[in-house]
């Protein structure tokens, strides 16, 4: 959105990761740090802040219908194999019931995501 190139290093338009917005991880922190000491049983006191899983493409297809058409030339597509392995390794297939039932939030949507990003460049 600044007129910077943004390089991908995975040609897979359909690799999906997990993603937040900083707003919703701030919140979700807030809420953490307020609950009492006895909401987390003492042997299950891990927690994953809730994210939406995305693909690479309905990123780039946010950015697009948000941002305009003319930012997706910014976007450079360059496998590169060792941040290909790193990203493969993460998970993002994750089950947030859990914490989602302990009244942690979710961003709505890829299309969500880039939208609050966008608007709020204009703010």
């Amino acid at each position: 959105m600044a007129g910077f190139e943004c390089r991908v290093p995975i040609a897979d338009r359909g690799f999906k990761a997990t993603l937040c917005t900083p707003r919703v991880c701030v919140e979700n922190l807030v809420r953490v740090m307020n609950w009492p000491n006895d909401k987390l049983l003492p042997h299950k006191r891990a927690l994953n802040f809730p994210g939406i899983i995305a693909s690479v493409q309905e990123m780039m297809d946010a950015l697009a219908k948000h941002g305009g058409e003319d930012k997706l030339k910014l976007i450079k597509e360059e496998r590169d194999e060792v941040s290909e392995r790193l990203l493969r390794s993460w998970a993002w297939n994750i089950d947030y019931s859990r914490e989602l039932g302990l009244g942690l939030e979710s961003d709505e949507s890829a299309d969500a995501l880039v939208k609050e990003y966008v608007d709020s460049l204009k703010k």
